[in-house]
Formats: C-alpha cells, structure tokens, sequence
C-alpha cells in the first residue's frame, strides 16, 4: 500500500494502477455488487512492491555498491509510520467510546500487534480458532496486510544485498529470486490446501507475490521495446486480469492458492507494458483523474476506509450497500487531509531527512506511544468489563458453549480422530448419541439435564465444522474437507457399533449459501444440503438407528454479545438492532427440504425449536438478563440450559424412550 521512492522516472501507469488496487478493495469491503472479489487488491499491492521495492534497490546497490541500510528504514518510517499511528490512535479512542468491553479488547490487541509489525500473525492466530472472537469485524483487520509488507522491507533488502554479492549480476540475482518465488508458491498452495489462514496471512505463503514483481523489476525489458499500440495491447490484457479477478475471484478457502495468481501476473504484465515502452503516454483508464488521484492517496485511503466502515456500522447497525459506499468516500476525505497535513510534512521534513537515526527515532516514539494506547485501551476495556451491567455479558461471552471439554471431546482442525464422552449413570440402559458440528454441541447441556433427570446415558462424537449431513464442506481447505469426510465415515462406523437408543443429529446453516449470513459467497445451494442430508437419513435408516434430526436454529446478522453489551453501555445505541427478522436468520425452506429427504424412510423425525428462541416474528438476542447468542450463529450454553424441559418433552414426543 506504500509508493516506494525510486530514482527512475514517475510513472502514471503505476498510479492509476494503484488507484484501481485501492479501489477494488474500498469496493468489496463496502459490499458493492459486482466487486466480490475486490480482496484481490492487497495482492497487485505486493506484487507492485516487489517491483519498486527490488528496482530502487538493486539501482541503489549498482550505483553505490552496498544498501544504505539505515537510509532505506528512514524513508520507511517516515513513509509509513506517522500516518497509521495517527489512524491507530483516532480509531482507538473511537473505539473507547462506542464499542463493548470485548470488542474493545480484541481491538486493542489487534493495534498492539500492528505496532511491532505483527498484526497478521494475530488475526492469523484468530482466524484458526474456531470459537475465537469474530475478526472480521475488527477495525484492525485490515493492518494484516501492512504487517506482510513490513516484514518484507526488513528481509528483502537483505535478501537483495546477499543475492548481488554472491552473483555480482542482475542476471544472478532474478535466478536466485525466481528460486525463491517458486519456493514460496509451493508454500503458498500446500497451505492453501492444509492451513488456510496461513496460507491467507503470513508472508512464507505471500512472498511470492513479491517474488514475481522482484523478479519482473529485473527483467531486461530494453531487449524487447514495444510500439505504442503494443503497449496499450499488452497493458489492458493485464489490466483485464486484475478486473475480472476482482469481479469472478471468491472468498473462500481455496484462496490465495494458484488463483491468486491470476491478478498478480496481470499486474506484473501491467509493470512490464510500462517499463518496456516508458516514454509512450498512458492513455486509457490508467490515466483517468479520478485514479491518478485514488493512487496517491491509496496508502491513507487504504489507512482509513476500513475504520470508517467498522465503526459506522457499530453506530447505525444495517447500513446499506449505498451508505456503506458514502462513508467509504468520506474516509477518502479524511485520507486527503492525513496525506496533506501528516504523511508529505513528515516525509520530506529536511531535519529529519539528513539524518536517518532521526527518522528512526521518530519511528521508535511512535511505536512506543502506539504501544501505550494500545495498552490503556486494554485496561479501559477490562474497567468496562466489571462495571455491573456488562459483567453478565462478559463472563457469558467467555465462557463456552457447552460444559464439555472441546479440546477432549470434540475433534478440532484437521483431525480426523472420532472422540467420545460419555455422561450419565454407567448402568443406564438407554443411551443418546449427539453427532455432528458445533451446532450439535451447543444442545449438550439440555441433553445433560435430561440424562440426569431420566437415567440415560449421553454420547458426543462430534467436529467442529462438519456437520453430520454427507457434503463436501465449502469454503475450507482441501485437507479440512478430506478429514471430515473421513471423520464422519468413521463416526457412522462407530455410531452403528454402539446401537444407540436414539441418535440425535444436527449440522449448522451457515454451510448454505442462503443462511442469511451476509459474507456467504460460495456455499452450498438448497439442493446440495438436502441431498447430503438424505444421504445420511438413508445409511442411518438402513442400520436401524432411530434418529432425530435437530432444526438449525435462526441466524443473528451481527455478534448478539457485542450488540447487547453496546445497547448495555449506551442509551443512545438502537435496542431495536439486537432484535431480528426470524424470516432473514432461517428460510423456511431448508427445514422443508430436510423434512422431505426422510421421506420413505421409517427411522427420522424431527424437532425444531425455534419457537423457543424466537417467540414471534423477531427474534432476540438476549432475553430475561441471558444471552440466547453465544456469538453470530451459536446458541449460548446458559440459554440451551434453560429449554431441557421442552427438549425432553419434544424428543420423547418422537420417539418414545420408555
């Protein structure tokens, strides 16, 4: 997202190019149809730094013989540092006042980690966890991507230095980059496959990116110049690639992996165009105002855009698509005033450019009063949290779903290990099976009641995000869906070994592409998830194993426990937003499409509960002082507690246990 000082000529192809990058991803954050791919900016970013980053410095290494080590971090700190610390410090204490002791908290460790560079090790470390806080919803989400590209600068230069001592030639060094790329790719694709966010976050996965545009930067282009309607040719094929990813490229689990690809070599061919016919005019959409203006500003508009979506939706929760897009251009507003008045002052202040320890003491100042924000918002956040009336929050919102052992009791990440616990009397004769994802677990409490109340014995063999229908699960790496294919095979095996009195199953909604779950880009259509649900109607039927289907309960838009703290803290916050529309949060038409895919069977009924979580037409995310939400789409385990009477009257109801 930086522009890289260089002492080849200023190049307007690279700043309507940057323009576009930006633009692309302001787009897809701000939920602009057409643009659902727009994530695929942040790669043009790396590759274009690659580019830069690998020309000025191998010029400077030609010309001078060495790196001015301490000289290039200078112009870094200056670059960089002042602006986001701004944006750090302003969006902390926007946080301070409106959001929820949580939220905040989370927040605040997302900024400490953007202070020393480390903010995609953080939401990559998040993003893993299952049941961790909701990042995406993180003001600081966005400074992943400035964490990846700092700790480039810091090996790259090096990297650069060794490459031309040790070969003494451009040709030498694009070999050894070129090792490298190829190197990181095939990081890049096997973590696609394995570990998603790190695939998604950290730099072994994404050096590559860089890899090429290093590798482009020391391309000869002298040996083959282009005519004017060559270059035009050539740059808008490049161009197309960039677009059409960020119209057709998807969320999902299989990103960044070979597709990534696409958009990175596009810009590469953009680079190139350029570079091999720099006197010829831009010309084209590459030249517009609109974008040259756009690239200048795409390193403070990329600073602030994301804040200002956050946060606008924490105030006026359902913003629309339009609104969204009003505010992302009022933080072009606020990213034109930081550029003019902090980020060009700061760097080519001549005090602090004649001498590079001085800009690297001001960087040291700024990370330290970062730091110290970060630091103070935390303890602002746990004062918050003991205030009396956000305490029950707090401690629900920590505690888990149910009141069994994840780690022991419940197969997590790739494994494919069948766990099983087992509660209730030892001599019981009847026995319940609870199967499936963590939409399951989060009903293990009732079924507790219910075991000690009645004598019967319950078992859990269940994966968190595999849900008991037979389906590929989309959205997730290869090796994820490989295990829980394996996992539910195994599970079927084991569930048809015990002879369960009663096997209660369930799975969640958020697989389907119509869950009601706004960033649901690729999922499964009605279709699909009936015919896995029939699927395991039929095994489970033809075994004999009278079960019972659980009905996914409705899907709340936002994080219920963060609604419900901000409503907690502020009068003047909208209650009303921590209700929902029940048609929005569950389409009737899934639970039809699963009532039909037992038909001709003779061992599946079903229980639905909705009416218990929803009484009427909306539905609440607390109720009675209790959160109903755990978070976005689980039930808490405090309010599941509550309904084991009407569960046990239900199940008892479809298959008598006497």
């Amino acid at each position: 997202m930086s522009h890289s000082k260089s002492a080849t000529p200023f190049r307007r192809d690279i700043e309507g190019l940057r323009g576009i990058a930006v633009s692309l991803v302001v787009a897809f954050h701000a939920g602009l149809y057409g643009v659902r791919g727009g994530f695929i900016g942040v790669d043009v970013f790396f590759a274009m730094s690659g580019y830069l980053i690998t020309g000025l410095l191998v010029e400077e290494i030609e010309r001078n013989g060495h790196i001015a080590f301490l000289g290039f971090y200078a112009r870094r700190v200056r670059r960089l540092l002042p602006a986001s610390a701004l944006m750090s410090a302003v969006t902390l204490s926007v946080c301070a006042l409106m959001l929820g002791p949580d939220e905040l908290a989370s927040a605040a460790r997302a900024a400490r980690a953007s202070a020393v560079y480390l903010s995609n090790v953080y939401f990559s470390i998040n993003a893993a966890d299952y049941f961790a806080a909701d990042v995406k919803r993180n003001p600081f989400l966005h400074t992943w991507s400035l964490s990846v590209e700092e700790q480039f600068y810091f090996v790259w230069p090096l990297l650069l230095a060794i490459g031309m001592r040790l070969f003494r030639s451009r040709r030498g060094l694009r070999g050894l980059l070129v090792v490298m790329t190829v190197v990181s790719f095939a990081v890049c694709l096997r973590a696609t496959s394995h570990s998603s966010p790190l695939a998604f976050y950290q730099l072994p996965a994404r050096a590559w990116e860089f890899g090429i545009g290093g590798v482009a930067a020391l391309t000869p282009v002298h040996l083959w110049r282009l005519s004017g309607r060559t270059v035009q040719w050539t740059r808008n094929a490049g161009l197309a690639l960039v677009l059409l990813s960020g119209a057709l490229i998807t969320e999902s689990g299989q990103f960044p992996g070979w597709i990534a690809a696409v958009p990175v070599c596009g810009t590469v061919i953009v680079l190139l165009a350029g570079a091999a016919s720099p006197d010829q005019s831009v010309g084209g959409l590459l030249n517009h105002p609109v974008l040259q203006v756009t690239g200048r500003l795409s390193y403070s508009w990329y600073l602030w855009h994301w804040p200002f979506l956050v946060l606008s939706e924490a105030l006026f929760p359902g913003l629309s698509v339009v609104l969204k897009i009003a505010v992302a251009l009022s933080s072009l507003g606020v990213a034109a005033m930081a550029h003019e008045w902090i980020e060009n002052p700061v760097r080519f202040n001549l005090y602090l450019n004649q001498v590079p320890a001085r800009s690297l003491g001001l960087g040291a100042v700024l990370t330290a009063l970062a730091l110290v924000t970060s630091w103070r918002s935390l303890s602002f956040a746990d004062e918050l949290s003991e205030r009396p009336e956000q305490a029950q929050v707090s401690n629900e919102v920590r505690s888990d779903l149910a009141s069994l052992s994840r780690a022991n009791c419940m197969s997590l990440g790739s494994s494919s290990e069948v766990k099983q616990c087992t509660v209730g009397p030892p001599t019981a004769s009847r026995r319940i099976v609870l199967f499936g994802d963590s939409h399951a677990l989060q009903w293990f409490n009732p079924l507790l009641r219910i075991a000690e109340s009645d004598s019967l014995r319950v078992t859990t063999i269940l994966k968190s995000s595999c849900p008991a229908a037979i389906i590929d699960v989309p959205n997730k790496a290869a090796d994820f869906v490989r295990s829980c294919n394996e996992w539910r095979r195994q599970a079927l095996h084991t569930i048809d070994s015990i002879r369960p009195t009663l096997l209660i199953a369930a799975g969640a909604s958020v697989y389907l592409t119509i869950s009601g779950k706004p960033a649901a880009n690729s999922g499964l259509s009605v279709a699909q998830w009936s015919q896995g649900v029939r699927r395991l109607f039929q095994q489970l039927d033809s075994a004999h194993v009278r079960t019972i289907w659980l009905r996914d309960n409705p899907l709340p838009p936002v994080n219920a426990p963060t609604c419900v703290a901000r409503a907690l803290r502020h009068g003047w916050y909208p209650r009303g937003s921590c209700r929902f529309d029940r048609s929005k949060g569950q389409v009737q038409e899934v639970f039809d499409e699963e009532r039909r895919s037992a038909t001709g069977l003779h061992f599946v009924s079903f229980v639905d509960m909705t009416d218990q979580i929803c009484p009427d037409a909306s539905c609440p995310m607390a109720t009675q002082g209790q959160l109903v939400y755990h978070d976005d789409h689980h039930l808490s385990g405090g309010f599941t507690s509550r309904l084991a009477a009407v569960l046990r009257q239900r199940l008892f109801a479809s298959v008598p246990m006497r």
